[in-house]
């Protein structure tokens, strides 16, 4: 594929650098139009009242343009001018830390991918937590990997199978794909473009670190299939996270809705050397299980949790409100 690697953290991040290789190592043409420096927590800023100037970037093994503003100012850039035709995906990231729950209306990294998908393109933001436990080229590959998943199953389904297929599983994620984490999971990204085709799918996953061999499992997902009346899913995705304990101590299986995040806002006042004073956030984005019927609560008690997700994300009630006010 002709991939479009953006980020917010600058073109001279090693994540960004790691996940450049990555997909390169995979086979993929790689155009990358990232900020000069760390702009995280931009949002959507697009810059209005300054020039942007761009800045090649050319070493060994690496090229790209640098460019004075935002993450948006960089996909924009990118698929209006500086490109001579829109590539295949646009691939942003791997952010130097998480973006999950509310954290995507302020993070550069999702505003980027925003961007594109504005303009009609697929695109898939990559984060991941501080402080990093190894260097990101395990994580690089990993997601690698995932651009390659969703790929394949629409090569899959449009080219490579004579007729479609009855289910599409796919899985066992070696991590939870729990609450929020749905928006960024290859995993049940892969069984969404399923759905959107009108098949059912379901995404298998279990946490980290794995307790025991995965056959167990494996075999307990083979019998979760079976147990389910796939006619009535069509289009949808059961979303399925298995608790971290062995599959010996599971409880069962229960259905869930799918948890959300709060924030928990705590700003603390500091002084710098001269004496002004200045503010620096101290509480981060702390997960919440919402009640005992989500997802997250359900797999703390050593349930499966299997959620049901749909592609429309219409909030109906609100839409019933709108046309009270505005008319049908």
């Amino acid at each position: 594929m002709r991939i479009l690697l953006s980020n917010d953290d600058g073109i001279h991040s090693p994540c960004l650098r790691a996940l450049h290789d990555a997909l390169c190592e995979a086979g993929h043409e790689l155009d990358v139009v990232a900020p000069l420096t760390e702009q995280s927590g931009v949002g959507c800023s697009v810059t209005l009242h300054n020039p942007l100037r761009l800045y090649p970037v050319q070493e060994p093994g690496f090229s790209g343009t640098a460019v004075a503003g935002t993450p948006v100012d960089c996909v924009k850039l990118a698929l209006t001018t500086l490109l001579p035709q829109p590539p295949d995906l646009v691939v942003v990231g791997i952010n130097n830390g998480a973006n999950k729950g509310v954290d995507v209306f302020y993070s550069g990294t999702v505003g980027a991918a925003t961007e594109a998908a504005l303009r009609g393109l697929p695109a898939v933001a990559f984060s991941r937590p501080r402080p990093e436990l190894e260097p990101p080229q395990a994580l690089a590959r990993h997601a690698a990997s995932l651009v390659d998943a969703v790929d394949c199953v629409k090569l899959a389904l449009t080219t490579l199978l004579p007729q479609p297929p009855d289910l599409v599983v796919v899985g066992i994620n070696n991590g939870a794909n729990k609450g929020v984490d749905v928006f960024y999971s290859g995993t049940v990204g892969a069984a969404t473009e399923a759905a959107l085709r009108g098949l059912p799918a379901v995404a298998f996953s279990r946490p980290r670190p794995e307790l025991e061999p995965p056959q167990a499992l494996a075999r307990h997902a083979a019998s979760l299939v079976d147990a389910v009346d796939w006619r009535c899913c069509a289009g949808k995705v059961l979303n399925v996270n298995y608790p971290r304990c062995r599959v010996a101590e599971i409880k069962g299986i229960r259905a869930a809705r799918m948890a959300e995040s709060r924030w928990a806002e705590n700003y603390e006042r500091r002084e710098d050397p001269a004496g002004r004073p200045y503010w620096w956030i101290a509480d981060f984005l702390k997960r919440d299980s919402g009640g005992d019927d989500t997802d997250i609560a359900l797999m703390e008690g050593n349930w499966v949790a299997v959620t049901p997700l749909q592609v429309d994300r219409t909030d109906r009630e609100l839409l019933g409100r709108l046309q009270e006010r505005f008319g049908v």
